[in-house]
């Protein structure tokens, strides 16, 4: 198939490729899960983990016509509880609910969605009234992004914005946290409420890139074929290459190691004692980088054989970079490897030999 790379090339260097903070959510691939976020944000609002301040400015912002004075019962009040998912009901759960001595606060916490279920939020005031035996005040505060035009059915609940939320959690300084190990954890939830959650029109697709994509598809696909079956190449002409060289001893390949082993070397289920390589930033079905790969070098003494064979140490012995890049160091790395390998073999092959033998 022929392809115009440079004409792609150029084309690919129009597209504006935006770079997203890294935050803890982000990593997990959970950015808006109502549930984790909550839960989040409740570690934020027990005041034991961060300050007193947060409640306060939150209460603050969400004051509602007519209702009690929720900061002079902060004044007063001691904090008992938070929860997050915490059942009211068979079929009703609280997003937050925060409990002091003379009031209580219920968070729901809406990111893309409205209310599930008609009037959920005045079914959830109802709900609560046979829990709050002392019939203290309850704060209703209903928390959604800044692009989400849902609204509450129940006129108790005030609306908080994501992007008001913020504002508070940034007022909040390093002095004045509780636990000083949780100020980062303040911190990148700011960041990551700002990247996902304080946005006018939050897209849900990027619409150039698949514009793109959808243009050259024929194109990108066979790049990106190409290069898993190159990288399945480099893969097995290594093994091979190790297997020539050392016709002793077994090589095994997984996604993310490579055993080297002989027969006599108790291993089964690939369990046992071998030597092993690990590509620490890749796997070994896509070791074909624009960039450094690390192996790191191991003698493996694992599970069962470690009780059998204690003198044969388990330990990691270096990592080595390596490049991959383009057809010269591909053969340039494959050869160190090779090498590599070969020293090992000569340090601790009889040494394994010789603890197998004994017993």
């Amino acid at each position: 198939m022929w392809i115009d790379y440079q004409g792609l090339k150029d084309e690919i260097c129009k597209l504006t490729v935006k770079k997203k903070p890294i935050t803890f959510l982000e990593i997990l691939g959970k950015t808006d899960r109502e549930v984790l976020v909550s839960k989040y944000l409740a570690f934020l609002l027990d005041e034991k983990n961060t300050s007193r301040k947060l409640i306060k400015e939150i209460l603050e912002s969400t004051t509602g016509d007519g209702e009690v004075d929720f900061i002079d019962l902060l004044d007063v009040g001691v904090f008992e509880s938070v929860k997050t998912e915490d059942a009211i009901s068979q079929d009703s759960r609280l997003d937050i609910i925060i409990k002091y001595s003379t009031f209580w606060i219920v968070i729901e916490n809406k990111i893309w969605a409205s209310e599930s279920k008609q009037n959920q939020t005045i079914a959830y005031e109802k709900k609560l009234k046979s829990q709050n035996k002392e019939n203290l005040p309850i704060k209703f505060i209903y928390l959604k992004p800044d692009f989400n035009k849902s609204k509450p059915s129940n006129k108790h609940f005030v609306e908080l914005t994501y992007g008001k939320l913020a504002d508070i959690l940034q007022s909040v300084s390093y002095e004045e946290v509780q636990d000083k190990e949780c100020f980062v954890y303040l911190q990148d939830f700011i960041k990551h409420s700002k990247e996902y959650f304080m946005k006018d029109n939050q897209t849900i697709v990027d619409e150039q890139a698949l514009e793109f994509y959808f243009a050259h598809k024929k194109e990108i696909d066979y790049i990106v074929d190409t290069y898993k079956k190159q990288s399945i190449i480099v893969r097995d002409r290594l093994m091979d290459e190790l297997k020539e060289a050392y016709p002793a001893f077994n090589v095994h390949v997984a996604a993310s190691y490579m055993q080297i082993y002989k027969d006599a070397w108790p291993n089964d289920a690939k369990t046992g004692i071998h030597f092993q390589l690990n590509p620490t930033n890749t796997n070994f079905d896509s070791l074909l980088k624009n960039r450094v790969l690390k192996i790191r070098y191991a003698v493996h003494n694992e599970q069962s054989t470690k009780e059998r064979y204690p003198e044969v140490v388990h330990r990691s012995l270096y990592t080595i970079e390596y490049m991959f890049d383009n057809n010269e160091n591909i053969q340039k790395s494959i050869h160190s490897i090779v090498e590599e390998v070969g020293r090992i073999i000569c340090k601790f092959e009889k040494e394994i030999d010789d603890v197998i033998s004994s017993k």
